[in-house]
């Protein structure tokens, strides 16, 4: 079973004490991982400033729905690819709605069932921002926005029959600099996904190659 990780800071390992890299036995992917056990391929794919849609400078790499699909190519053919994007879109861009963003998900995820017809989806909204007023008076669009990310996630993905998750049922960003989160809630969200692809794939020990549960 081979399962791919894409996102964004949050996925790279990003810690937002020190702006290090937390280490593969901490990132949630490195988690998921050990958790799966030998029988699975898991994929890191974490990229500081991806965003979903936007460009930060013309031309730079950072746009995921466009590099994705290269990514897509390399790494064919994937049992699940977990998205992991969005909330730079909203600093990048702070005239960016919600519902433009919701539109751009739904044209990412059919981009990626063009180019790995046989990849299942598990998208996970990003976290809202997690910060104090003074900086909350600086970016209130959008923290505002932030909040508002996981029903439009959640109304698109149902629309297209993919998996989603809501991660703030599971964790939240840091209070240190509202977005990125801590070592112990990479284990967290880790371990939790871990027990969502055994549900999507019960017999993710098996050698053979899980069975699409849902397009």
């Amino acid at each position: 079973m081979k399962i791919l990780c894409y996102g964004d800071s949050n996925t790279w390992g990003f810690s937002p004490g020190s702006g290090s890299r937390f280490s593969e036995e901490v990132r949630w992917p490195g988690v998921l991982r050990r958790c799966l056990g030998a029988g699975c391929t898991v994929i890191e794919d974490g990229l500081n400033g991806r965003t979903l849609c936007r460009h930060a400078v013309e031309g730079d790499p950072l746009n995921g729905s466009e590099h994705v699909l290269t990514v897509l190519r390399a790494h064919k053919q994937l049992d699940l690819l977990i998205l992991y994007l969005g909330i730079n879109d909203l600093f990048v861009d702070p005239h960016l709605s919600v519902d433009l963003m919701a539109e751009e998900l739904e044209r990412t995820i059919e981009g990626v069932r063009d180019v790995d017809p046989s990849a299942n989806l598990l998208v996970l909204s990003p976290l809202p921002v997690n910060v104090g007023r003074e900086y909350h008076d600086d970016f209130h669009e959008q923290v505002e926005k932030s909040f508002d990310l996981a029903s439009a996630y959640r109304e698109i993905t149902e629309r297209e029959g993919c998996h989603f998750l809501d991660p703030s049922r599971v964790i939240s960003a840091s209070k240190r600099d509202g977005v990125h989160i801590e070592a112990e809630e990479h284990i967290k969200l880790g371990l939790h996904l871990c027990v969502v692809v055994r549900d999507l794939f019960p017999h993710v020990d098996s050698p053979s190659r899980g069975k699409r549960k849902k397009r």
